[in-house]
């Protein structure tokens, strides 16, 4: 299971990763997501960001543990860091949890870490989680949809093949 930094972040990853295949969650168990606040590592509204293992990273980890808001260590290539700002955006909080997720998910799996991956990982796991009828945080993920995946186009363009798969995933999971 993933490892938060405070009780509400906590909440919000375990209900993500109801959602996510038990393959995925079992990779990312011990992944550690830490809430930062004033962070040199979110800047310019970056609402999360996946610490990998590149050696250029190490400066970041310790930026997000000087920033952090609870007891937990950023770690090295195991740890996501979350900007406090953005904890009230749920649409774009979960989606980009997902994303950073899915950085860490394909650097423990050795696929490559690349944007495209991510973004494709972080479109079929929202429309799951919004299909899901059930889950917790279906319905305010349903309500955002629309919202959240206008405000993510820009960064989805920039990835070959990313467009038809969101097209696709959202009919798949009868949210066209």
């Amino acid at each position: 299971m993933p490892i938060c930094s405070t009780p509400a972040l906590q909440t919000i990853v375990d209900q993500l990763m109801v959602v996510v295949d038990p393959k995925v969650s079992t990779a990312l168990a011990g992944l550690r997501y830490v809430l930062v606040e004033n962070c040199m590592a979110l800047t310019n509204g970056n609402p999360a960001i996946y610490l990998n293992s590149l050696p250029a990273q190490a400066r970041v980890v310790g930026w997000v543990n000087r920033a952090k808001i609870g007891n937990v260590d950023a770690v090295q290539g195991n740890s996501v860091a979350v900007n406090k700002s953005k904890m009230d955006d749920v649409p774009l909080l979960y989606g980009v949890l997902l994303h950073e997720s899915a950085h860490a998910w394909a650097e423990k799996c050795g696929f490559a870490n690349t944007e495209r991956n991510a973004y494709l990982f972080e479109i079929q796991w929202v429309c799951a989680l919004a299909a899901a009828p059930n889950h917790p945080l279906g319905g305010a993920m349903r309500a955002g949809l629309g919202a959240y995946f206008a405000s993510r186009m820009s960064q989805f363009k920039k990835a070959e093949g990313v467009e038809e798969a969101l097209d696709w995933s959202l009919k798949r999971h009868g949210l066209a």
